[in-house]
């Protein structure tokens, strides 16, 4: 096997390696970029959803706030027109009874209920230290003493002496008073509105009284059950909804004896259903709502379920005069802040993301494929362009080569022949034609030695093939490159041909319109520190201007005079751009300097 194809196949296969490895690092590389953007997708994916989720529980507590704050505008409305009856009826009994509760009897208090339409009436009668029901038709009512009866019983005083209540709950009239449904205290299951009028003409307080039976049936069909009721059959996930009294669920729910009766208005929730309870945490999460604003959220398994139960604080100033109220706040303040609780099947909503999940994760999976074919199909064409350049610099390299090795074989082949002219002109004692004639063979040999000693074969078979070139076109090219070492890898050497070839030729293409005496190349190479660097000079005739030298590398930009497509030094750029490398330019007293630097392997 000759040398020549020896140093060809070593070149071909160093690339073949070289690009299999780049190959399969950039695969590994893309590999990474996908999986960890699938990471990310999935994390933010999933967070996402669960944001959504929230949204999704934000905007029903919106709807349920808002439908239940007008509910109880209208509840409001209803009883406030229950307590005015209660007031008309009042009023009509005062003017049938006499003024002294001593003279009252039981058949006209009767008789006056079933003409007024209400379920009885009571009178009321103020002790020295109490105030006592002396006259009902309900005889259950009869002899009840008010005094452990809290914020009513203090409503019943300012009523005695003022005529006025002005406790700020409840309903207020001219003489009148009238509090929130209320469980009865001599009957726990039933749950009455009770009217209260004192004006002064009388001795005792008149107190007639309805059951809620009417209220419940508004409450059931327009009320805040018929809007939970549709809200709970509009959202599967949903399990229940609650109304939170803050203040006074922690003292009911936790405090307090399982079978103690508790008021309606000190009641823990004033709305919805309580099942799914898990006491300490939700009086934790109710509290923490309350204080800071904000929504809570945790979740558990209650009832064999896992659920979700959100905490979130609604402020209001329209609530029910009977919401927010302490039992053991002694200046009888309300709240301005409940808190809805909405208990959501967690299951059922995992399940619905992982469905959009799987759903989004499968698109990315397809798209990530159609990358990996997208980055296959690139690299395979990125591989053919280049192996065509390779190819081509192959060509170039493998012809410049055997020129070279051709001369030397030349010189081997002449050298009888030169030997003979030596002997002849010595003989004829001639010896101004044989300096003459042993000067130019000498000089010739040692260049071509000097050219061997490259150690990098590519520019040594490059610099001979345009050593070649220079004497025929009879340019003076000259070139220094001292020992250098095997500096190049064999991909990239064949990009250093192309370029050093792209600027030799573009000197010699110069200097060619030039007088004869300025045709003239040198270049030289040497290392300096980690990089490479390249130089060649020739003479120009005219020096370049700023705006030229700025735009010499733009593809298509030339100063040459003719057809040349200027792409020459564009080429060269890009090569350097993937190597790290760099190219300056500089002209001087008619001369122009091209330097590259690179650095090594």
């Amino acid at each position: 096997m000759s040398r020549t194809k020896l140093c060809t196949i070593q070149h071909e296969m160093g690339f073949i390696v070289e690009r299999g490895s780049k190959v399969f690092i950039y695969t590994i590389v893309a590999a990474l970029i996908i999986s960890i953007n699938n990471v990310f997708f999935y994390v933010i994916l999933k967070n996402s959803l669960e944001s959504n989720h929230q949204r999704e529980v934000a905007s029903i507590a919106t709807q349920i706030k808002e439908s239940i704050e007008q509910s109880r505008i209208g509840a409001t409305l209803y009883e406030d027109m229950i307590g005015e009856k209660l007031r008309s009826a009042a009023i009509a009994a005062e003017s049938a009874l006499p003024s002294r509760i001593i003279d009252v009897s039981n058949s006209q208090l009767e008789s006056l209920r079933d003409l007024l339409l209400v379920d009885h009436i009571s009178l009321m009668k103020r002790t020295t230290d109490n105030i006592i029901i002396q006259k009902a038709t309900d005889p259950k009512e009869i002899n009840l003493e008010a005094k452990t009866w809290g914020l009513w019983y203090k409503a019943f005083n300012q009523l005695f002496d003022n005529h006025n209540v002005t406790k700020g709950w409840g309903q207020s009239l001219p003489n009148f008073w009238s509090g929130p449904y209320e469980v009865a205290s001599n009957d726990k299951k039933t749950i009455y509105k009770w009217g209260y009028y004192y004006d002064g003409k009388t001795d005792y307080i008149i107190s007639p009284y309805v059951n809620d039976e009417k209220f419940r049936v508004y409450q059931q069909t327009t009320g805040i059950d018929a809007i939970i009721n549709n809200v709970l059959s509009a959202y599967p996930t949903l399990n229940e909804i609650t109304g939170i009294n803050p203040a006074t669920f922690e003292k009911t729910i936790k405090a307090a004896p399982k079978d103690k009766h508790i008021e309606l208005v000190y009641r823990p929730y004033f709305f919805g259903t309580y099942t799914y309870n898990n006491e300490d945490q939700d009086i934790a999460y109710v509290n923490e709502a309350v204080k800071t604003k904000k929504t809570t959220v945790y979740r558990a398994d209650i009832k064999d379920k896992h659920i979700e139960k959100t905490f979130i604080p609604i402020s209001t100033d329209r609530m029910s005069d009977a919401i927010g109220l302490d039992p053991n706040d002694g200046n009888d303040r309300f709240q301005d802040t409940y808190i809805l609780c909405i208990v959501t099947d967690y299951k059922l909503i995992e399940s619905k993301l992982q469905k959009q999940f799987f759903t989004l994760l499968s698109i990315v999976i397809i798209v990530s494929i159609g990358c990996f074919i997208l980055l296959f199909f690139v690299i395979r064409r990125l591989n053919r362009s280049k192996d065509k350049v390779i190819q081509q610099t192959s060509e170039i390299y493998t012809e410049e080569v055997n020129q070279m090795f051709l001369n030397i074989r030349g010189q081997r082949h002449d050298f009888l022949n030169q030997v003979n002219v030596i002997y002849g002109l010595v003989k004829m004692k001639k010896f101004d034609q044989l300096q003459s004639y042993t000067h130019n063979l000498i000089g010739e040999i040692e260049s071509v030695n000097d050219i061997i000693q490259i150690d990098q074969p590519e520019i040594a078979a490059l610099i001979q093939a345009k050593l070649v070139t220079a004497i025929q076109r009879k340019i003076q090219f000259t070139h220094d490159f001292p020992s250098l070492g095997h500096i190049m890898t064999s991909s990239k050497t064949a990009d250093l041909v192309r370029m050093f070839g792209n600027l030799i030729d573009n000197a010699f293409e110069e200097v060619h319109t030039l007088e004869p005496e300025e045709h003239w190349v040198s270049c030289k190479g040497w290392i300096d520190g980690n990089r490479f660097y390249f130089l060649i000079t020739n003479p120009i005739n005219r020096s370049l201007t700023s705006t030229e030298q700025a735009q010499i590398f733009n593809s298509g930009f030339t100063t040459k005079v003719g057809m040349h497509s200027g792409l020459g030094l564009a080429i060269t750029q890009s090569l350097l751009n993937n190597y790290k490398g760099e190219i300056t330019v500089e002209t001087e007293n008619h001369t122009i300097t091209f330097q590259i630097s690179i650095p090594i392997n």
